[in-house]
C-alpha cells in the first residue's frame, strides 16, 4: 500500500530547496520507487495488491504548501500500472486499487 504524504505550510520564498525535494522524494518518488520493487515479486507469485492512496488536496493549489501537490503524479502513475495490468492481462491474483481521499 502506497500511503506517504508530508506537508509543509510556508510562504515560497521562505521555504529552502532542500524541503521542497525532500517532499518531493516522499510524496513522489518513495511511493512509486516502492511499487517497482515489489511488482516484480508479486508477478513472479501471480499474486499481490498495489494499494495507491494521494490526497484530493494534491490537486488544490495552496499558496502555503505549494509542494503538497507532488503526491498528484503518484496517482497518475497508479492509475497508469493499474491499466497496464488490464492491457496484459496480468494474473488475476494482481490487483490494483486506486483511493483519493
Amino acid at each position: 500500500m502506497n500511503n506517504a504524504g508530508r506537508s509543509q505550510r510556508a510562504w515560497v520564498v521562505e521555504t529552502d530547496l532542500s524541503v521542497d525535494r525532500e517532499m518531493i522524494e516522499l510524496n513522489t518518488v518513495a511511493p512509486i520507487s516502492l511499487t517497482k520493487c515489489v511488482l516484480p515479486h508479486m508477478i513472479a507469485r501471480r499474486r499481490g495488491h498495489v494499494v495507491v492512496t494521494s490526497s484530493i488536496a494534491g490537486k488544490i493549489r495552496d499558496y502555503y504548501s505549494y509542494c503538497y501537490v507532488s503526491s498528484w503524479p503518484v496517482w497518475v502513475f497508479g492509475t497508469v500500472v493499474i491499466e497496464y495490468a488490464q492491457s496484459v492481462s496480468w494474473p488475476d491474483g494482481i490487483k490494483g486499487i486506486l483511493n483519493q481521499g
